[in-house]
């Protein structure tokens, strides 16, 4: 998966739903907050080094995203990719790099393409060994309407849940009779190896009547469909990727084609496999095993999340907007689109 696509697609996936071609009655501004924090798996000594750690590798990733729309322009700041500005009407975006103070101009089915073949050069190829691992991998989905209702940010919402659980078939590796799998390594597969659990928090009906900001939003969300749409999005995404991993992924990601607004999103993300890894481990110790790493192993309670996120809107408002937050500010310069799309991308490692 190249992660700037990746990123680039989630993003502006919160951002076009947000708004149409129609004009906006009135200007309106939606902050989100986003927060994590580490699971309950891992025992407390192990929280404060990972959470270090952690806090490095996501010091892109934003803590608020704040959308704002006027006529039929959308901004968007806070997404660990620089500010974007979305024109249905003339159907480009506009994208920001504040650090370097350059901006690019493109249409809006351009921006999915654009960024993979800039990064081509700095994205690895997907190893035969991760491809069968894919071939041998099963996901199954679950979904459920909890029934739950809540407020935020003023708006009655109700509850949908989606559970992806992912396993491993040993019988789909591809046979190798000089490293066998051992019969004692086999029942490790019946557990699942990861689960997401998410929760998404959509309006009740009515309430786009009643919430003016909230009307604005979903009376834009059906044109922008039609414009951009996000399965059009996913299947760029996954074009990218081998037939055997692209499939699996998009039969997993059809249960979020109907979320449209969701102004709470919890994702919980568990390791199953742990628990009987570390028993296997623990009955049978490799050679030169490290104790550490085995007292480890033995302290990680599989039952409990390893991370949780959550991102919940925080303000839906009505309210005047200045003009020139929808343009590039002065002493931007022009740059390529490609060029600039790499700039708001994370080094990876070089290969050959």
């Amino acid at each position: 998966m190249k992660l700037g696509t990746l990123r680039r697609s989630i993003w502006l996936s919160l951002i076009v739903v947000a708004v149409g071609v129609a004009p906006l009655r009135a200007d309106t501004t939606m902050r989100t907050h986003v927060t994590w924090k580490s699971g309950g798996m891992m025992p407390p000594a192990m929280v404060t080094q990972f959470m270090a750690m952690a806090k490095a590798a996501t010091a892109r990733m934003p803590s608020d995203i704040v959308l704002e729309m006027q006529g039929t322009k959308a901004r968007t700041e806070g997404t660990g990719m620089g500010i974007s500005i979305i024109d249905l009407g003339s159907s480009q975006i506009t994208v920001l790099n504040p650090a370097t103070k350059h901006f690019a101009t493109l249409p809006l089915h351009d921006y999915l393409t654009t960024g993979p073949s800039a990064l081509s050069a700095k994205l690895p190829p997907v190893p035969p060994q991760a491809q069968q691992f894919f071939s041998a991998l099963q996901i199954t989905t679950e979904t459920h309407t909890a029934g739950r209702t809540d407020t935020v940010a003023g708006v009655q919402v109700e509850e949908h849940t989606v559970a992806l659980t992912l396993r491993i078939d040993p019988s789909k590796f591809p046979p190798d009779p000089a490293h066998p799998i051992p019969a004692e390594v086999l029942p490790l597969f019946q557990t699942p190896v990861l689960r997401l659990e998410f929760a998404f928090w959509t309006p009740a009906p009515g309430e786009s009547q009643r919430v003016a900001a909230l009307g604005q939003i979903q009376s834009f969300s059906a044109v922008q469909r039609q414009m951009f749409s996000p399965v059009a999005q996913m299947q760029t995404i996954l074009a990218q990727l081998p037939p055997e991993i692209a499939d699996k992924l998009s039969a997993a990601s059809a249960p979020f084609a109907d979320v449209k607004t969701s102004l709470r999103t919890r994702i919980v993300v568990y390791l199953p496999i742990v628990a009987p890894v570390a028993s296997y481990l623990n009955a049978h110790p490799p050679q030169g095993a490290n104790p550490m790493v085995m007292a480890v192993l033995e302290g990680l309670d599989a039952s409990q999340p390893l991370v949780e996120m959550d991102t919940e809107v925080s303000e839906l408002s009505e309210g005047p907007l200045d003009a020139s937050l929808f343009t590039p500010p002065p002493g931007y310069t022009a740059q390529p689109a490609a060029a600039l799309l790499q700039s708001l991308t994370p080094q990876l490692p070089k290969h050959e």
